[in-house]
């Protein structure tokens, strides 16, 4: 896949980038079916890594699944479709391989946020420019609603610790 060269600079410059419309909106309907059952499947027999609760704690809601590519097939032809490893390939330079996969399930009004952090700090592969995390919202996202943020050039400095401030008060846009 062709990659419009200014998405491949906005890449470099600030280590994220959003490529919209790789998937159909049928094709989503389905992997959020999927997810939810997945997710509720394990959450009976309590295999979820984790919960998350309303304030009252009135009611919980899975939180993460970890490795739903290998636990449930009908993730796998979602996960390697080439238009997804073809955009990542075309940032990389070469093909992607598979390192890790969670299925994070965020209900509006119950959970947490998801701290500051940058992946390579758990990940700890090297050389770390050869790394990429793919995340793909099955649901509309907007600062409204949530979403992941990434904060600019966070991938220039040094490995911080993992959940941390310190990338709050350096890198955080004014």
């Amino acid at each position: 896949m062709l990659i419009d060269p200014a998405l491949q600079e906005h890449y470099l410059a600030k280590d994220w980038v959003v490529v919209d419309g790789v998937f159909l909106r049928e094709e989503m309907e389905k992997i959020i079916e999927l997810s939810m059952s997945v997710s509720q499947d394990l959450a009976r027999a309590g295999e979820t890594s984790d919960f998350d609760a309303t304030e009252d704690g009135s009611e919980a809601s899975p939180r993460k699944t970890n490795l739903p590519f290998l636990r449930e097939p009908g993730f796998r032809p979602f996960v390697l479709d080439p238009r997804l490893t073809e955009i990542v390939q075309a940032f990389l330079g070469k093909p992607p391989l598979l390192f890790r996969n969670h299925l994070f399930m965020r209900r509006p009004r119950i959970g947490s946020e998801k701290p500051f952090h940058q992946d390579n700090f758990y990940f700890r592969l090297e050389p770390a420019d050869h790394v990429i995390t793919a995340w793909i919202a099955l649901d509309d996202v907007d600062e409204g609603n949530a979403c992941l943020r990434y904060i600019d050039g966070s991938h220039q400095g040094p490995l911080l610790p993992g959940r941390t401030s310190q990338l709050t008060s350096r890198h955080l846009p004014s």
